[in-house]
């Protein structure tokens, strides 16, 4: 008896070196480099749960970024309250309320939200303000234009109403734990 669970144990632990070998040779090959399927424009959810919409843009795209800031400017919106969360892999995910009164902001704040690395915890990281508001959301989107991979590997959206970048995101299939998002969950125009 002792020797048939002796063999079944060579034998189960031989296939499983067959599958994982077969595995790792299946996901090496050296064809071609994987590519990032182009989107074409499409209306999405905003994230913000007010029902509107937003259209998805190539981030090759200047011009789209440089209509949406005209239209955000055109609008002569200098007070408003935005929430940004952004999201750094696994790494650490961060949300940012920030308060515009007259293009100034007034108030600031910012929560964390464990992240799978953190293991249950997390510690609200120093932030700039003015990097979430609009004018921040459009400097943030231009960056994305001084990088090859990022023009690349990034997707952007504009809110249909106002015109402000309402995702910003990065990922590189080919490379692990480096994508990132910031996504605007809440907007409101003050008066």
């Amino acid at each position: 008896m002792k020797r048939y669970v002796l063999v079944y144990i060579l034998v189960v632990s031989r296939l499983a070196l067959v599958l994982c070998l077969i595995s790792i040779v299946s996901a090496c090959d050296p064809g071609q480099p994987p590519q990032q399927p182009r989107t074409p424009p499409e209306q999405l959810q905003n994230g913000s749960g007010d029902g509107q919409t937003v259209e998805k843009q190539p981030p090759q795209s200047q011009m789209a970024v440089e209509q949406a800031e005209r239209r955000w400017q055109q609008q002569g919106i200098a007070s408003y309250r935005i929430e940004v969360l952004v999201i750094r892999s696994i790494w650490h995910a961060q949300s940012y309320q920030i308060t515009v009164q007259d293009e100034i902001v007034v108030d600031q704040s910012a929560s964390c939200i464990p992240a799978p690395i953190e293991a249950g915890t997390c510690k609200v990281e120093p932030f700039q303000a003015d990097a979430y508001t609009v004018p921040g959301l459009f400097a943030k989107t231009r960056s994305l234009f001084q990088d090859d991979s990022a023009k690349t590997w990034s997707e952007i959206s504009f809110d249909p109403t106002y015109g402000f970048p309402n995702l910003i995101s990065f990922n590189n299939p080919n490379a692990m734990d480096d994508d990132w998002s910031w996504s605007v969950t809440s907007f409101e125009v003050l008066r």
